[in-house]
């Protein structure tokens, strides 16, 4: 055989050579790239992501809840008449012309109207609670909204209106003599306000009063 066919023979087999390598090399790239793409979805990887979404979500509820003081509040703030700032600050001064009554605070949250008394250290705790009384018939006059019948002591302010309730009353009563603080309360459906004196069984009841009055 001549060195011409000899170099012709062996690149003949180094050429078949190559081919069964590209052909047996092709799975296993395909082989590599199928696992790689497999290990981009692992399910360890879902769980940073729904944490990220549960604390995006917390966020926005907790967010809302702070501004509209979450929904069920807002809907029920919403079935109270809207009260006149102008007539709530006339009734105040009307009431703090009252002789013995050291100063009034007037506030409101959501459907509570707040009342804060002072009285002079000269006034007992009995003649407090019904200057109080007639403190809030001067409010509620002032305010100017109808009664739902003749037999009611307070107007649709402080009761109902329709099949919407209307405003409670939280009174704090502060003074010198034995007694004080006291505490009245009246809900929109009673006709009365109820006093707790500092002696009080229901404390816990005075407590909240207290701590709703400071928060203002």
């Amino acid at each position: 055989m001549s060195d011409s066919n000899k170099k012709q023979l062996r690149h003949a087999r180094s050429e078949d050579s190559k081919r069964v390598d590209d052909n047996t090399s092709a799975p296993r790239r395909r082989r590599t790239k199928e696992s790689k793409g497999k290990r981009k979805f692992k399910p360890i990887y879902i769980i940073p992501i729904v944490f990220v979404v549960c604390c995006l979500g917390f966020a926005y509820y907790m967010f809302s809840s702070l501004n509209t003081k979450g929904p069920v509040y807002g809907q029920r703030c919403s079935s109270g008449m809207t009260l006149d700032l102008s007539k709530m600050t006339e009734a105040q001064e009307k009431i703090s012309q009252t002789e013995g009554l050291s100063s009034i605070k007037i506030s409101t949250d959501c459907l509570i109207i707040k009342m804060e008394f002072k009285f002079n250290d000269d006034v007992a705790l009995e003649d407090a609670k019904q200057m109080v009384i007639d403190a809030t018939h001067v409010f509620d006059d002032t305010m100017g909204y109808p009664k739902n019948s003749e037999e009611d002591a307070y107007s649709k302010m402080l009761s109902v209106d329709g099949d919407r309730r209307q405003y409670d009353l939280e009174i704090v009563l502060y003074g010198g003599q034995e007694g004080f603080p006291a505490y009245g309360t009246k809900q929109y459906r009673n006709n009365e306000i109820t006093f707790t004196d500092a002696n009080a069984k229901d404390q816990a009841l005075a407590d909240s009063i207290v701590a709703g009055q400071n928060n203002e």
